[in-house]
């Protein structure tokens, strides 16, 4: 079986905004109301295509995650107790995967690319947000040793802060 995340192009939104209805169905379905069709919208994909920063898994040329990565954050991120205060910061967004591939382990492959990749780059940290009540979420990044380091609030409402130190 064919695996692996590259960068993608602007033609994948159409396939990218399917995989944003399909999560945002299922999490809506646990109750989880962290996405609708104010965010992540067209827009905010199509950005990301075409600056460079979206990532697309695929099995078998299927896609079947997205992700952004990038070193854009919101103001309030400046208000966290972050541990590193030296060095460049990469900043986790939009991680996703199909509800049809999720329990394979998808979203820790991505992480593990996103990890490496900032490794090699030379940054300091990668840096996250996460809704306060996506446990699975939550979980995924504890469990990935990323630490807790305060909480914003955002239209939908709180999500925590998380940051992993790297040894580079």
């Amino acid at each position: 079986m064919i695996k692996k995340l590259q960068p993608i192009q602007i033609d994948y939104v159409e396939q990218i905004m399917q995989m944003v209805r399909a999560v945002t169905l299922r999490m809506n379905s646990q109750g989880i109301y962290q996405w609708d069709e104010v965010y992540p919208d067209e827009e905010t994909i199509i950005n990301d295509l075409e600056k460079g920063f979206g990532y697309g898994y695929f099995e078998e040329d299927r896609l079947c995650a997205y992700l952004a990565v990038n070193e854009y954050c919101d103001s309030e991120y400046d208000a966290v107790d972050w541990e590193v205060r030296e060095g460049e910061f990469l900043i986790l967004h939009r991680l996703l995967v199909n509800p049809e591939q999720q329990g394979k382990g998808i979203a820790k492959k991505l992480l593990a690319f996103v990890e490496d990749y900032a490794l090699q780059a030379g940054y300091a940290t990668i840096r996250l947000d996460a809704f306060a009540t996506n446990s699975s979420a939550l979980a995924l990044y504890e469990g990935r040793g990323y630490r807790r380091r305060g909480i914003v609030s955002f239209r939908k409402g709180f999500f925590y802060c998380y940051e992993k130190c790297l040894n580079a």
